[in-house]
């Protein structure tokens, strides 16, 4: 349990440092005389980098995954509070955003690697619904500390300044106490606590050099590569609202920009509440799909709801509301998601499942810059006349088709629908775990090979 806890304030900690510009960009937009076209460009060139360097994400079932993630810590701490705040002009900042995003990149691929290495999949759910929690808190913190600290210091560089503060502790922390599995115990696939036991005979007859040989070809499949594109386009509106957010909410309704990370924050604390708790929900039922498919469909309603107040005069908690269940949503169905990825993996080779994340951070983060682009050639005015009010508009109409776009490409993921026969298949397994527990076999491994 400590090593999820670190595990999870590393990936607060290093996406509150992705993110802390988005809180300021207002500010930077002014101070560097930065058009809004080139801060989207610097926002999608940042995620290209994090696509490039997460591909080293994969080295993690070879290397390790606590050291990437410790020592990328440090790394992007050492960035965000000395080099961002001191740059000296908009090139400059550009090029420190993009070495944070790399950085970003290898831990998007380690952490939920490692989240998976110490939870078995009928707790799955909320384990990676934690995970989830760590961007999510991440990105609340940004709002969060900007609306109290704004207002007392009233410079961007202050933000910067706590934010890489902030990541020395944690870093501290990790080095000091986050371990992880050796490759052999995490290169194997367990369903329930129980089989805990199990793991050390297990491990035993793993052979590392050959489970992990061809790792490129064996993740990039289908199954894994369709949902990782559905996920990622299903969240082109959480690309919007957390690198755009305060802008959009400044530029269209005409929020003061404290006001504007105030709304933010409540949204992501709905994100957070619902990543973990619609993951406890699909541990209880065994299935993902339909709490997948049932988010998506809240989310969609919820696009449709903020979209209706663009042009309008809408009062602060009727976006408020708006904005936790947009937030809410893309929460519930990111942690099941991440748990019904991972399971997927392990039906193909539970030793990748550092290089799959890597796969999932390089077409992620793709999309990710592809959409950041494509806002910038459609989003074109930053004040709320008439043109930025359509261009918003028709935007959030695009992320609306993104959205639906997810569902069938959703349905590669291994499970079904049906909780009834999916408890009926965990019966079989435990009852199978039961009579291993209470054998006492000459060769226990090739008895372990059946399960």
């Amino acid at each position: 349990m400590v090593h999820l806890v670190i595990t999870v304030a590393t990936t607060v900690a290093v996406y509150y440092q992705l993110f802390v510009t988005s809180g300021v960009a207002p500010l930077q937009l002014e101070h560097f005389h930065m058009s809004f076209k080139y801060y989207t460009v610097m926002i999608a060139l940042s995620n290209i980098m994090g696509a490039i360097v997460g591909v080293l994400g994969g080295l993690s079932d070879r290397y390790g995954r606590s050291n990437m993630i410790v020592y990328g810590l440090l790394g992007s701490s050492l960035l965000v509070f000395l080099a961002l705040p001191n740059a000296p002009n908009k090139e400059i900042l550009l090029i420190d955003s993009c070495l944070v995003g790399g950085i970003e990149g290898v831990v998007l691929a380690a952490s939920p690697a490692l989240m998976r290495d110490f939870s078995p999949q009928l707790s799955r759910g909320k384990v990676m619904g934690s995970w989830v929690i760590g961007p999510v808190l991440g990105t609340f913190l940004v709002s969060v500390v900007a609306t109290a600290t704004l207002p007392v210091y009233k410079t961007w560089q202050s933000q910067y300044y706590i934010c890489g503060a902030f990541g020395f502790l944690i870093f501290i922390i990790s080095f000091l106490w986050l371990r992880e599995l050796s490759p052999q115990l995490r290169g194997q696939v367990i369903v329930s606590e129980r089989e805990r036991a199990l793991v050390e005979v297990r491990a035993k007859g793993i052979d590392l050099a050959e489970s992990t040989r061809h790792p490129w070809r064996q993740v990039c499949r289908i199954p894994i590569i369709a949902p990782i594109i559905g996920y990622s386009v299903g969240l082109i509106i959480y690309f919007t609202m957390s690198a755009f957010g305060a802008i959009f909410l400044v530029a269209v309704f005409g929020f003061t920009l404290s006001q504007a990370n105030g709304i933010a924050a409540w949204g992501w604390l709905a994100d957070g509440v619902l990543a973990v708790g619609c993951g406890w929900v699909s541990d209880r039922i065994v299935v993902r799909k339909p709490v997948i498919v049932a988010c998506i469909a809240l989310t969609v309603a919820a696009i449709v709801l903020l979209t209706s107040k663009i042009g309008t005069h809408p009062g602060y908690g009727s976006v408020v509301v708006a904005m936790m269940l947009l937030s809410g949503a893309v929460g519930g169905f990111s942690g099941v998601f991440f748990a019904g990825f991972t399971e997927t993996v392990e039906d193909i080779n539970p030793a990748l499942t550092g290089a799959a994340f890597a796969v999932f951070g390089w077409i992620f983060r793709l999309i990710a810059s592809g959409s950041i682009l494509a806002l910038a050639l459609m989003v074109t005015a930053s004040s709320g006349a008439g043109d930025a009010l359509e261009q918003w508009h028709g935007w959030f109409v695009l992320c609306l088709v993104a959205e639906v776009a997810f569902i069938p490409l959703a349905m590669f993921l291994r499970g079904g629908w049906n909780p009834i026969a999916a408890r009926a298949e965990v019966r079989a397994h435990e009852q199978r775990i039961s009579e291993l527990l209470t054998a006492s076999p000459d060769d226990p491994l090739s008895d372990l090979e059946q399960v």
